[in-house]
């Protein structure tokens, strides 16, 4: 029999031409195989190491490793990954401003695209529906842009049918403000920019329309006034309202209103149409007599728009961003897309739930009884298309 004491490894259940399975540790000098392996331990007492002992352990040990090696390997990539969106991509919303606003900071140059979206104005909703225009949040969002180094233009992605003439007013001065930073200012319509809408884009450099897009509307109203006097009277119900003129109480829906009245509210109008009529003129670079031609308060779709030259394009979204790059050698440039942090507690998010139309119960029954003790006579000066789409 051969001496295998020299012999640095021994193998387990090889054949005569050395072929062999398993590959076992060395086993020295006086040593048998069964070692002090003792019964039940798993290795056999004839001296023969048993064929899987080893073996399941080896291979179990390698495949936690390999495991292992995987898990840190794909953790590394979604970390790199991350660190990357962090660096080059991604808006760094780092504490908040003065006016309780994120800060809009970016590592990139970029275009900002600020959404004017539903009725203008600083109520928060209507009667019938949330809306997401929120003034605040736009002035001072330009007011961030304005003084950012990597911000290049402004895009405003107008969907609305106008609102309030202060809170219009209020937007174009900012955007006049913004302006004259040397930054270009873009307008693109989406499904209408209807009155103030079209009041807020006058100023833009190039005025861009979707082709389904409603524009125009330009001009004023004071909503309708009501006169139940009739139908007071019907009910045998008399009023009386004491003031200390003749006009002061002029509205309200128990007096018929006099012919006086009438062209004194139309007065009022008249002035905040002229300044709707400048803001166009100076913005499209349009003679005054053309824009009053166009400014009867019809509304024009774009294609009429276009042949009237109140709009400069009509393209989609994704043409007029281009567009927007190319013709400025802004190409390296990325499109940010300016967003209120909308994060919302529980508690707010089920108070939101008692809402009708972003006013809760208790705020409706308040403007009602607002509105019989004024009698009817709260009226806002609009820039308000009554045609919505």
């Amino acid at each position: 029999m051969e001496n295998n004491q020299n012999n640095p490894m021994e193998m387990a259940g090889g054949d005569k031409n050395g072929q062999s399975g398993v590959v076992y540790g060395k086993i020295g000098k006086g040593q048998s195989a069964a070692g002090d392996h003792p019964a039940g331990s798993g290795m056999p007492q004839d001296g023969r190491p048993g064929k899987h002992h080893f073996s399941r352990k080896n291979r179990s040990s390698g495949t936690e490793k390999k495991m292992v090696t995987r898990g840190i390997a794909v953790l590394l990539c979604i970390l790199m990954f991350s660190f990357g969106l962090v660096a080059g991509r991604i808006w760094d919303f780092s504490g908040t401003d003065q006016n309780g606003y994120k800060k809009i900071h970016s590592l990139r140059n970029y275009i900002a695209v600020l959404d004017v979206q539903g009725t203008m104005g600083y109520s928060s909703g209507s009667y019938f529906q949330e809306n997401p225009y929120d003034q605040a949040f736009l002035l001072d969002s330009i007011d961030q842009l304005k003084k950012d180094r990597n911000n290049k233009a402004l895009i405003l992605r107008i969907n609305t049918p106008g609102g309030d003439a202060y809170a219009i007013d209020e937007l174009y001065q900012k955007i006049i403000e913004y302006k004259k930073t040397g930054k270009p200012v873009y307008t693109y319509m989406e499904s209408q920019a209807c009155s103030g809408g079209y009041y807020v884009a006058s100023p833009s450099n190039k005025i861009y329309a979707n082709r389904n897009a409603w524009t125009g509307s330009i001009g004023v109203t004071m909503g309708t006034f009501y006169d139940v006097s009739g139908l007071l009277d019907k009910l045998g119900i008399k009023t009386q309202t004491i003031t200390s003129g003749p006009n002061k109480a002029m509205g309200s829906m128990t007096e018929p209103m006099t012919d006086e009245q009438k062209e004194i509210f139309k007065g009022l109008i008249d002035q905040s149409y002229e300044q709707f009529v400048g803001v166009v003129a100076k913005g499209r670079k349009m003679p005054v007599k053309k824009v009053k031609e166009l400014a009867d308060g019809r509304v024009y779709t774009a294609e009429q728009a276009l042949n009237n030259g109140l709009i400069d394009k009509i393209s989609s979204e994704d043409q007029c961003y281009r567009e927007i790059k190319s013709s400025n050698g802004l190409e390296n440039c990325e499109i940010r897309y300016i967003a209120k942090d909308e994060d919302k507690s529980l508690l707010q998010t089920l108070t939101g739930m008692t809402k009708l139309g972003g006013l809760s119960m208790t705020g409706q029954y308040k403007q009602a009884m607002e509105l019989i003790q004024n009698g009817g006579t709260s009226f806002s000066v609009m820039y308000m298309s009554q045609v919505r789409k």
